[in-house]
């Protein structure tokens, strides 16, 4: 168990090494806001389709990484598990970018 989100973090960092699963990540990050307000505009089945393709999209990057057990029990921590994959997130982006 870790003790700060730094640590966490750090870790999470370590479990995205494959470019396919940070692309992943990348399409699961920036699609899952996108499946919320699809649902509260009024497409609840158009949102959870989005919402399902987004978790499919973590557990594939994950799968070929070889470490989606390690990614399951992040999730006892929900909330520095998003903000850690969203920060993995936007650093490919800007690795792509610059």
């Amino acid at each position: 168990m870790v003790a700060t989100y730094q640590e966490f973090a750090a870790r999470h960092r370590t479990q995205h090494l494959n470019p396919v699963n940070r692309s992943c990540a990348v399409v699961a990050n920036y699609l899952a806001p996108v499946a919320v307000i699809t649902a509260v505009l009024g497409r609840p089945k158009a949102g959870a389709a989005l919402f399902a393709f987004a978790n499919l999209a973590l557990v594939t990057g994950h799968i070929v990484e070889g470490n989606l057990p390690q990614a399951i029990r992040d999730m006892r921590h929900p909330i520095w598990a998003v903000r850690a994959d969203v920060a993995v997130a936007n650093a490919t982006i800007r690795d792509l970018v610059s």
